[in-house]
């Protein structure tokens, strides 16, 4: 095999390995119905678990057998909606191996009027190393403050994740708060990046 041809496939190699690496398992939910909005809307500012709230709040997104890395969301407390207090979290029974920093998130809610649906989204890109998983809740809210509309995603391997969905269009004022996570893989740190994010009050 002459060395242009092992280029040729080496090249090649490097592409599928490059695809498997960017490829992720996805899980998406959207709830819309009034009983699903009023369960979370109940749980809003609980003291449960992030795994906990995923259990009883999002069973599509549940996971009977966690593996160790995302059993952590059963030892971190939930995040909410335009929480004033996120902060990265360190949850490891070996805290000496977590020393190298991970990298940051980007993450952003959005809503628009497209014809006669209103589209709402949340976003997270991680720069740095690929985390484990990661998490987008997307929450749509209108004049009442009253949740109308809720889309969650998670993703394992990626750096960019995005959950967005619509609902139909009645003119009025309304907000998306979004949360995002990322769970970071050893040795780096945190062990989970953590933000909240909000679109503010918009009349569309």
């Amino acid at each position: 095999m002459d060395l242009k041809r092992i280029s040729i496939v080496f090249l090649a190699s490097l592409i599928l390995m490059a695809g498997f690496a960017s490829a992720s398992d996805e899980k998406s939910v959207t709830i819309n119905d009034e009983e699903r909005l009023e369960l979370i809307a109940q749980l809003e500012g609980t003291n449960i678990t992030n795994g906990e709230f995923i259990k009883i709040a999002l069973p599509e997104l549940y996971d009977e057998n966690p593996s160790k890395a995302t059993s952590i969301y059963y030892q971190q407390e939930k995040v909410w909606f335009n929480s004033s207090d996120v902060i990265d979290q360190s949850i490891d029974t070996e805290p000496s191996t977590r020393d190298i920093p991970a990298g940051f998130m980007i993450g952003t809610s959005s809503i628009k009027k497209e014809s006669t649906k209103i589209k709402f989204s949340t976003k997270s890109t991680f720069y740095g190393v690929t985390p484990t998983e990661q998490y987008v809740y997307s929450g749509l809210y209108d004049s009442n403050s009253e949740l109308i509309g809720f889309a969650a995603k998670t993703a394992t391997s990626t750096k960019k994740i995005e959950v967005s969905e619509d609902k139909n269009y009645s003119p009025g004022t309304y907000k998306v708060d979004g949360v995002h996570q990322a769970l970071i893989p050893a040795p780096y740190t945190p062990t989970i990046v953590l933000q909240s994010s909000s679109t503010g009050w918009k009349t569309l």
